[in-house]
């Protein structure tokens, strides 16, 4: 046993000594040889699942669950089916102004559209809760994820009010992945009543959030400021500037909730605009234009 190991030995190192001028490395043959037969090493960056895209659209993930209360960003993935339900209740010195309630219906299109559907309800004070009237959204993506600076997409809506005057209302909607687990959106809006004092509204709102736990947590803060006039105060105009922190919890794969309590930062805006939104993704057909989260490999 102990010569045949010391033969194994001998024979080893007679050949690294033939193969190499240093009698222990091998030779460059056989490195290179070696090293031919490697396949080539791929170096990818990870990116935070809310980032991978999904979709024809190529859109991130985290677009297709809303992440701001004040600023929209682009569109639904064709296919994707999603409910929301709304709270809003506008709050001056611990006195309740306001509250609106509202059930939402949003449906992902072809060629990046979207259409949606609400109910509206107010609660308030001394009317007690009311059916207002519905109001109907459509959205239209300029082009795919990425394509264009921003992602700009068009937005119109019309709401009809039972105990006022109706609504339209267009914006420009910009949104984009800024950083790694970094999002943000900004909105331009104007928006007009049909009539009673037929108040004009020009407004800017912007957000930004930041992924505290990829597809789980999100926070970050909302900014808004709407310039109104009306009869009787067309050169003299209501400024409203409020800010706010954000946070969205996906507590499962398919639903997620917004918190975004805004806070009136001059006279002319109510001292607390709340919103609430419980929303759930009832996802897309089979047909593998759009997934659930819950289906996508992470």
């Amino acid at each position: 046993m102990v010569k045949a190991y010391l033969a194994a030995m001998a024979l080893l190192a007679t050949g690294c000594a033939s193969a190499s001028p240093s009698g222990w490395l091998p030779a460059a043959g056989a490195v290179e040889g070696l090293s031919q037969d490697l396949p080539p090493v791929e170096v990818r960056e990870r990116r935070v699942s809310e980032e991978e895209p999904v979709g024809a659209n190529g859109q991130p993930d985290w677009t297709t669950q809303r992440r701001f209360a004040r600023s929209r960003v682009y569109v639904l993935a064709p296919g994707q089916w999603e409910t929301e339900l709304w709270y809003r209740g506008k709050y001056d010195s611990y006195e309740t102004a306001s509250q609106l309630y509202q059930a939402e219906l949003g449906v992902g299109l072809p060629y990046r559209f979207q259409l949606d559907y609400y109910q509206n309800f107010t609660d308030a004070p001394g009317a007690g809760v009311q059916d207002i009237g519905p109001q109907i959204e459509g959205r239209w993506a300029f082009a795919d994820w990425g394509k264009m600076f921003a992602n700009p997409t068009a937005y119109l809506e019309y709401k009809w009010d039972d105990t006022g005057a109706d609504k339209y209302e267009a914006k420009i909607l910009l949104g984009d992945t800024l950083a790694p687990r970094w999002h943000g959106a900004s909105n331009l809006i104007f928006e007009q009543q049909t009539s009673g004092d037929r108040e004009t509204e020009l407004g800017v709102s912007t957000a930004l959030s930041w992924s505290v736990i990829d597809g789980k947590l999100g926070v970050g803060a909302e900014f808004t400021v709407s310039r109104i006039t009306g009869a009787g105060f067309r050169s003299d105009p209501a400024w409203e500037v409020a800010l706010g922190p954000s946070v969205q919890w996906r507590f499962s794969p398919n639903a997620h909730l917004d918190i975004v309590p805004m806070f009136g930062l001059n006279r002319d805006t109510h001292n607390l605009d709340l919103f609430v939104v419980l929303g759930y993704d009832f996802g897309g057909p089979g047909d593998g234009s759009f997934a659930p989260t819950s289906t996508k490999s992470r």
